[in-house]
């Protein structure tokens, strides 16, 4: 869905709806979308939510699992303004956070896909106690117990493993 800026009302705009993309992590998300939009001069604010389902695979158990995804939606656009190529300036704290539309429309569906991509877990887990997967046998943790049982010593504390033998002398 794209919004034409110049067709946003004096008493802003309420949108509903939902916005399809489709993410390599994650694979097709569909987002409901709840949102306010006005414009102040020539700027324009949201403000709202969107909502997915997402399938997920575990970090720990490379497991699939669903988990539902809620981000608020609260932003600022601009109109582009040409700059020169050499012409630099440092961006302000406001900047930071604004986003920039040109010929007088903001495509909702990317802001929505660029929202949602950004708030999802980098390391998901599929549960906060997710015991993952044994590093030796592969056996699921949260399943079975493995037969493996012993711990290898990571090899740069080998050193310290032969002072802790001393000391129990």
């Amino acid at each position: 869905m794209k919004i034409q800026v110049s067709r946003i009302p004096e008493e802003g705009l309420d949108i509903e709806g939902e916005e399809a993309f489709v993410d390599e992590d994650a694979g097709p998300v569909t987002a409901k979308v709840s949102l306010r939009v006005e414009k102040v001069e020539e700027d324009v604010l949201m403000r709202g939510e969107a909502t997915a389902g997402l399938r997920l695979v575990c970090s720990r158990c490379l497991k699939e699992f669903e988990r539902d995804l809620t981000v608020p939606l609260d932003l600022a656009f601009s109109p582009e303004k040409e700059m020169g190529e050499e012409e630099e300036h440092e961006l302000a704290e406001e900047e930071m956070s604004t986003g920039f539309y040109s010929e007088d429309e903001i495509d909702l569906a990317e802001v929505v896909r660029e929202q949602m991509l950004l708030n999802i877990p980098m390391k998901s887990l599929c549960d906060e106690a997710c015991k993952g997967l044994c590093p030796h046998c592969g056996a699921d943790l949260n399943v079975e117990t493995c037969a493996c049982g012993t711990r290898e010593v990571d090899p740069r504390l080998k050193a310290l493993e032969k002072f802790f033998k001393k000391g129990e002398n």
